[in-house]
């Protein structure tokens, strides 16, 4: 966050300081993740060459506008669905910056989708985060899970010459199988038949 923030050419409330850059390893992302920002912050100091300079530049916007907002939320399993799908619908914009670097983190957030499947995307409904509406509809549409179509998918993937998701709401990837969401977990699902905003004072 602080190296973000000195990106921005903002100063962070600790002041601006780096610390030394720590063993590298090909599994662990994060790690590039902070070496590149600092490389970007200190490219007068290397030999760079023009392509190095600029995939640098790219990286660290990518970073600073789209990933690090994605990674501290993450946290939240329950905030997890409606995350991942605002994660889709910003990268889907962020084509009119770099399609590029876009379309390589949709292939591969594509891969990693499991909480909009029909049976986690459910959390959804218990996240301060997600809109009373949009509860309310994932719910009517739970309600009325019998009549949606039978599949045989546990999980989503993206694709937007099939199926764009970065145009899609919560309630669209309620599914037959998101009931077992809930009875997996033994929760009464009672309260599903009430205003979202009357949510909180169920018991159930």
């Amino acid at each position: 966050m602080e190296l973000t923030l000195i990106f921005l050419r903002e100063t962070p409330p600790r002041g601006i300081c780096f610390r030394v850059p720590g063993a590298f390893h090909h599994a662990r992302w994060m790690l590039k993740l902070l070496n590149v920002l600092k490389l970007c912050l200190f490219q007068d100091q290397f030999h760079l060459s023009k392509h190095e300079c600029t995939a640098c530049s790219e990286f660290s916007l990518f970073v600073t506008l789209v990933y690090v907002k994605a990674w501290m939320s993450c946290t939240s399993s329950c905030d997890a669905p409606a995350n991942d799908l605002g994660l889709i619908q910003q990268l889907a914009n962020y084509r009119t910056t770099l399609q590029a670097v876009a379309d390589t983190g949709l292939h591969a957030l594509g891969r990693h989708l499991c909480y909009l499947g029909q049976e986690l995307v459910p959390l959804a409904m218990f996240s301060d985060a997600v809109r009373t509406e949009t509860r309310s509809r994932m719910a009517s549409h739970l309600l009325n899970s019998e009549h949606l179509e039978q599949t045989a998918e546990r999980s989503v993937k993206y694709t937007d010459k099939v199926d764009d998701l970065s145009d899609k709401t919560l309630h669209y990837f309620i599914g037959p199988a998101s009931e077992f969401f809930f009875h997996a977990l033994h929760i009464d699902m009672t309260f599903l038949s009430v205003s979202a905003e009357q949510w909180p004072e169920q018991n159930s």
